[in-house]
This record gives structure tokens, C-alpha cells and sequence, in this order.
């Protein structure tokens, strides 16, 4: 889990969704001219949820090469590209900021739409939706964060069974 020094899973922190605001504002400048929905996902877009600090943003887009045509412009936002994670989510193209640790934020551009976009916007809604799924789940990430402090593929790995229920109750 080493992101950030943030094995660290926190109380839900009510700027997280005015660092979202701020930021989808200035996402929407860099895709401009192309259709796009920008959605805070991931557990800082669900009040009261306790979460790493790091904001999660979904860029739904219409093709990838929308994206892939503004690494440049991402970057002077203070944007890092992390092209290796694509040999894991091909249909996604990843950015973090800023460079240096401690990341704020987590940029996923994906095709509008697509397996990753709609998995991450039911998530997300249904545990908006059941606060005790969502308190379920904070339980359980801090759980894992305490276990795995230094271990990020296993705390993920942890969460993946209570997220493929959450996603099978949510629905289609």
C-alpha cells in the first residue's frame, strides 16, 4: 500500500468532495472540445466513508486517444502518466499527482461507458445509497490497511470479495 505513506485509511474528510470540485474544473479545461463526463469514484466520493486520502477521479471518454492526446497537457497540471499499469487495465490510461509522494488525487480516463467506468459508478452508487455496506466496507479497509500496511497488492486483494458481492447485489 505505500501510496502516500498511506497504508493510512482515514475518517471520511469532507474537503475530499471540494477536492474533487476543484479538480474536475480543471480536468474539464484539458478535455475540452471533446465529449467527456468527469465522476469522483472510490471511497472519498462516499460521505462518511473512510478512505486513503487520495481522490479518485473517473475521466469518461468517448476513445482513449482522447487521453492519450493530452499526457502533455495532464502533465502541467502536475500529472504523472503511468503507462506500465496497462499491461493490468488495458482499457485505462492512469494518472496520479503529484510525481513525488504524497499523492492528492488519481486520474482513471476510460471509455464512457465501459466495463471499468459503470463497475466503479455502481460501486460507488450503491454504497452512497447503504450506509451500512459502506460502513461495512470502511470497517474492513482499515481492517486490511492495519494488516497490510506495507503490502498494497494484498490489501486489495483483501477487498475484492466484499467489492465483487457489493457489485453483485448492486445490479446490472
Amino acid at each position: 500500500m505505500g501510496e502516500a505513506g498511506q497504508g493510512l485509511v482515514v475518517d471520511h474528510q469532507p474537503e475530499w468532495i471540494d477536492r474533487f470540485r476543484e479538480e474536475r474544473a480543471r480536468l474539464a479545461e484539458v478535455f475540452a472540445g471533446v465529449p467527456v463526463t468527469i465522476e469522483h469514484v472510490g471511497s472519498t466520493a462516499v460521505l462518511g466513508l473512510a478512505a486513503k486520502p487520495i481522490v479518485d477521479i473517473c475521466v469518461g471518454l468517448e476513445s482513449l486517444e482522447h487521453a492519450e492526446a493530452r499526457v502533455r497537457a495532464l502533465a502541467t497540471l502536475g500529472y504523472e502518466y503511468v503507462p506500465e499499469y496497462e499491461a493490468v487495465v488495458p482499457d485505462r490510461r492512469y494518472f496520479r499527482r503529484p510525481v513525488r509522494r504524497p499523492r492528492t488525487h488519481h486520474v482513471h480516463c476510460v471509455v464512457r461507458g465501459g466495463e471499468f467506468w459503470e463497475r466503479h459508478l455502481r460501486f460507488r452508487d450503491h454504497l452512497r445509497k447503504d450506509p451500512a455496506t459502506a460502513a461495512e466496507y470502511g470497517a474492513l479497509k482499515k481492517k486490511l490497511a492495519a494488516r497490510f500496511a506495507h503490502d498494497r497488492p494484498a490489501y486489495t486483494e483483501g477487498k475484492t470479495p466484499f467489492i465483487e458481492r457489493v457489485l453483485e447485489e448492486a445490479g446490472p
